[in-house]
């Protein structure tokens, strides 16, 4: 029963009267493969886009791990199918959220590796359309700012030294005059003990009339 209901799909026109969602899995969305009784074949016409926030991803581009994108087709009159590679469908897909029916459907990217994109379409001459598959890559992780190596400082100055203090030139010295060495200063004197005065001597005999002039003459 599985295989002739796989039979009549395939029969199917793939047109504004078919179910793209209904295309099985191990069909390939590729140019050349037999898809609604006819050969699917390449086209330009349309284009497959990944957005960030509103703004396009040129293909080619590259995408920050781990974020979801959006993916859409340039023009979805008809009937289409999209197909990722490398990245999963946030929501509504199948084929283990690799395919999915709505333009405007949320991928979320991988942390690392390559992810395509591409789209099948039809119009009502059944033959179904492949258009360019749109590729993005992981972006390089941002290193760590290095730090600027420290320019080694000077070192300190060293002040300058103060010039040297001229001696006065002393005049020659008239001949056989020398001058004796300077004596250093002495410390400040240690006080010394004061003598007590003497005691008056009593008067004697050179203190009495007569006294020198008698001894003088041999008087005692």
């Amino acid at each position: 029963m599985t295989t002739l209901f796989l039979v009549l799909l395939a029969l199917l026109p793939f047109s504004s009267s078919s179910y793209p969602s209904m295309l099985p899995c191990s069909r390939s969305l590729t140019s050349g493969t037999s898809i609604m009784s006819n050969l699917a074949q390449d086209s330009t016409a349309r284009s497959v886009s990944f957005s960030r926030l509103g703004s396009t991803i040129a293909c080619g581009g590259t995408y920050n791990p781990g974020e979801t994108l959006t993916l859409s087709l340039s023009n979805t009159a008809n009937k289409y199918i999209f197909e990722v590679s490398g990245a999963t469908v946030a929501s509504g897909g199948s084929c283990s959220a690799t395919r999915t029916t709505s333009s405007g459907a949320s991928v979320t990217m991988p942390s690392s590796g390559t992810v395509t994109a591409k789209a099948g379409w039809s119009t009502n001459n059944k033959i179904v359309q492949i258009t360019p598959t749109c590729t993005l890559t992981a972006a390089p992780p941002t290193s760590s700012p290095t730090a600027s190596p420290v320019t080694p400082t000077a070192g300190p100055t060293e002040a300058p030294s103060k010039s040297p203090t001229l001696q006065p030139t002393r005049s020659p010295l008239p001949d056989g005059v020398t001058l004796s060495p300077s004596k250093a200063p002495s410390s400040a004197p240690t006080a010394g003990p004061t003598e007590a005065p003497a005691a008056p001597q009593p008067p004697g005999d050179d203190n009495l009339p007569g006294g020198a002039a008698a001894r003088a003459g041999g008087v005692r």
